[in-house]
């Protein structure tokens, strides 16, 4: 399986992270990420201590935003997979963005929903790409629209195990990087939208509901 080179901003390679967990990197430059640098010394900006976003220290950014081409919809995931071994073998936290130009990929739970190879063999027939995913939560449609953000951290202490932390973490990172660009991030339930709860990430317009369904 190969990706991209993943640079921290400081000379980290993803050759590193990924050595053991069976992922190979090429050498393409990757200069859209927010790097580590910035990211570690953000808690200036934000007024927030420095503690509090040690975790963000040495963070690799993978940006596959700008690989379009129509492969199968769950590569990203099995990277995403070789990515939190190769994280959980002692490898640094990953920031893996990537995009898909058409999928639906849907949940275990969605998986056995009546109807459901009906409506999978319907989205195909319309050219989606269609697949389960190993987790659960709702469907999620992709395309060009749609950022995926998997946020990869090392888990080293049962406390760690904990969910809520990482959302947290993920809105951070979110709200920083939006930050950078000259906007505003906030965090909240939005009534109405795809997938409402207080952890949902919006800015203006958009919104992203935080998951850290890839965190080990």
């Amino acid at each position: 399986m190969s990706g991209e080179r993943v640079d921290n901003g400081t000379g980290g390679r993803a050759e590193q992270a990924a050595e053991g967990g069976g992922a190979s990197v090429n050498d393409a430059d990757n200069g859209n990420g927010m790097s580590a640098a910035l990211a570690g010394n953000a808690d200036v900006r934000a007024g927030g201590p420095a503690h509090d976003r040690a975790w963000m220290s040495g963070l690799l950014i993978l940006d596959r935003t700008d690989r379009l081409a129509a492969e199968d919809p769950l590569y990203a995931f099995a990277l995403d997979e070789l990515l939190c071994r190769a994280t959980g073998a002692g490898g640094p936290g990953i920031c893996h963005l990537w995009r898909h130009p058409r999928a639906f990929v849907i949940g275990l739970r969605d998986s056995r929903l009546p109807r459901a190879r009906e409506a999978a063999d319907r989205l195909a027939g319309l050219g989606y790409g269609v697949a389960v995913r190993n987790s659960g939560g709702a469907a999620v449609p992709l395309d060009p629209g749609v950022v995926n953000l998997s946020l990869i951290l090392p888990k080293d202490r049962a406390e760690d195990m904990a969910f809520h932390g990482d959302f947290e973490r993920m809105y951070d990172l979110i709200r920083l990087a939006v930050g950078q660009l000259g906007g505003e991030a906030s965090k909240g339930e939005v009534v109405g939208s795809y997938c409402p709860g207080t952890s949902t990430c919006r800015s203006g317009a958009a919104s992203s509901a935080a998951s850290p369904s890839a965190d080990r």
